[in-house]
């Protein structure tokens, strides 16, 4: 008896190792099955296009199944607030459903800036790059005689002198007064006022008030 139980305890033993292997490898199987649904493998299609369309139309009814975020505005005068300017992922990328939208809209209230301080020991060319950093644009140069030539004696916003961290619109118009020799602002071969666009203060000091308009 003990004999014939010798001789399955091989077989035995055997079936219950391909038994394990088969096990494993339907784990590992149903395993990776799983996987490939959690991640939507092969669910990729085209991202629509959704330039032009508003943001908070998008997020409401948020079609496709997209998760829309604004990341950004611009201002856009033209454009009706919230309105999609940009769009990443861009239109016709492959994409899996259920990602994130980032969007950048329009909006029409402008963006503001602190004015910076020019007058003073600036020049004209470090001012000029001061204004462009500051997204704010050169409208004119006022030349008057001074000492301190070639440097910012006054910075205007509308006609008006304008205080450092005055807070206006970036894009706004500046106007900077500059000094300079009055040899620079008349040149010799000049001979009447009235030859030149220059103007007179005439109440100004002695030596000062004239004015040059580029």
């Amino acid at each position: 008896m003990s004999n014939f139980r010798d001789f399955f305890r091989p077989q035995r033993m055997g079936f219950h190792l391909v038994l394990a292997v088969v096990v494993t490898l339907v784990l590992l199987i149903g395993a990776a099955f799983a996987l490939d649904a959690y991640t939507r493998h092969g669910s990729e299609f085209e991202m629509p296009e959704y330039i032009g369309r508003s943001s908070d139309s998008l997020m409401e009814t948020n079609p496709d199944g997209f998760i829309f975020v604004v990341r950004n505005t611009l201002f856009c005068k033209d454009k009706p607030d919230g309105t999609v300017l940009e769009q990443d992922p861009l239109p016709g990328e492959m994409v899996k459903a259920g990602r994130k939208v980032y969007l950048t809209c329009s909006s029409t209230v402008p963006p503001t800036v602190a004015m910076p301080q020019l007058a003073g020991d600036i020049t004209l060319r470090q001012a000029m790059t001061i204004l462009e950093n500051n997204g704010l644009v050169l409208e004119k140069v006022i030349y008057t005689e001074s000492e301190n030539v070639n440097l910012v004696l006054e910075q205007y916003y509308k006609g008006r002198p304008i205080r450092k961290g005055t807070v206006i619109n970036k894009g706004s118009k500046i106007t900077l007064e500059v000094g300079a020799r009055l040899s620079d602002i008349v040149p010799d071969s000049l001979r009447r006022m009235e030859d030149i666009n220059i103007d007179y203060d005439d109440n100004a000091e002695d030596g000062e008030g004239f004015y040059y308009n580029m």
